[in-house]
């Protein structure tokens, strides 16, 4: 068996389903970037709700 054909490609990946949630950390553990970023997508969160 090759060596890529454990791996997925690209438009295998693209194609994956979200359930549209995104945590990976838990507050507590969030460094400067971190909390930045959660505050990006809790803006982008209330721009989308409101169109």
């Amino acid at each position: 068996m090759k060596k890529d054909q454990h791996q997925k490609s690209n438009h295998e990946l693209a194609a994956q389903e979200t359930d549209g949630e995104y945590v990976e950390f838990s507050k507590e553990l969030a460094d400067p970037n971190d909390i930045k970023a959660m505050a990006r997508m809790k803006a982008a969160d209330q721009r989308a709700k409101k169109q």
